[in-house]
Order: structure tokens, then C-alpha cells, then sequence
């Protein structure tokens, strides 16, 4: 870890941590960083996008940056939402063609924002599966978790206790 953990005002685990991540913790320098970063997740968490949905996203953009912290956090949830190993192993590897049509347009979304790459085609499809408050929220959870994943990366954060910490 290149920095000391930080500090946050309060944490009400508005996910499925009930601690707060070092993740979060790492970018509490000053607290309110950490606090802005938590109300807008929450107000993710909130949205309108299904929580299995999110968590399709959260993995794809893990998957499209190789970021085991995110990853490490995100998969064995995942297989608690009917998201399966094999789902999970053709996200990884890039294999969208082997998920079901919905989530392959959330994983091929979520990498195409990363990527700076959403094209006409690919966003047509996607308004054929989700609703624009949906898709707008979709867009901004892919870029949220791509910047978690370059903050971890700079700032080399530890995997938090219990998850893997290999992609």
C-alpha cells in the first residue's frame, strides 16, 4: 500500500460490506473524500439498475482492467445472483457470446465505457434490454468501478481480509 488507510465520518454498509472496504478507506485523506464516495455509491445502490445488474458491471469492468481487488470483492457474491462459474469464466476471458443475451449487453456496455468504445450498434441493443434511467446508471456505475480500479491500482491497496486477491 503506497498510503496510510484514511478515515470516513460514519459507515452504514450500503452494499454487501459491512465494514468499510480499504478501498474507501484509501481515499479518506481528508475524510470527505471518502464520504462523497459513499453517498454516491449509495445513490447507485438505489438506482434503477437491478443489483445483479450492477454486479454484472462491477465484474466486466474488473474483467476489461484485470483489477483482482474488484474482482476478488465481487465474485463470490456473484455466484449468490444467479450469476454462475461458467458466467463468471466467459466474462473473464472475454467470451460474451457464451452469456445470455441481457447480460452479455451489460458486460459488452459496462467494457465498451471503459474502453471509451460505445458504439451506435452496441447501444441500440442496449435500449432494446434497459430503460434510459437505466442505461445512463449503467454507464455510470462502469465508469465508477473503472475509477476505483485505477485509484487501487495507483495507490496499490491491499486486498481487504477474506477475498482473493488474484484475477
Amino acid at each position: 500500500m503506497r498510503t496510510p488507510l484514511g478515515t470516513i465520518t460514519s459507515y452504514d454498509g450500503p452494499a454487501e460490506n459491512t465494514e468499510p472496504p480499504k478501498l474507501l478507506l484509501a481515499v479518506g485523506h481528508p475524510a470527505a473524500v471518502a464520504d462523497g464516495c459513499l453517498n454516491f455509491f449509495r445513490t447507485l445502490v438505489n438506482g434503477a439498475l437491478s443489483k445483479r445488474d450492477r454486479k454484472l458491471v462491477t465484474l466486466a469492468v474488473a474483467a476489461a482492467i484485470e483489477n483482482a481487488y474488484e474482482w476478488g470483492h465481487h465474485t463470490p457474491t456473484a455466484l449468490t445472483m444467479d450469476i454462475t462459474q461458467a458466467d463468471l469464466d466467459a466474462i473473464k476471458s472475454g467470451e460474451t457470446d457464451k452469456l445470455a443475451k441481457r447480460d452479455r449487453v451489460v458486460v459488452e456496455v459496462s467494457q465498451a465505457v471503459e474502453h471509451q468504445n460505445v458504439t451506435d450498434e452496441l447501444w441500440a441493443r442496449a435500449e432494446a434490454e434497459f430503460d434510459t434511467e437505466q442505461l445512463v446508471q449503467l454507464t455510470v456505475i462502469s465508469a465508477y468501478y473503472g475509477m476505483l480500479g485505477r485509484i487501487q491500482n495507483a495507490l496499490q491497496v491491499d486486498q481487504d481480509e477474506g477475498f482473493a486477491s488474484t484475477y
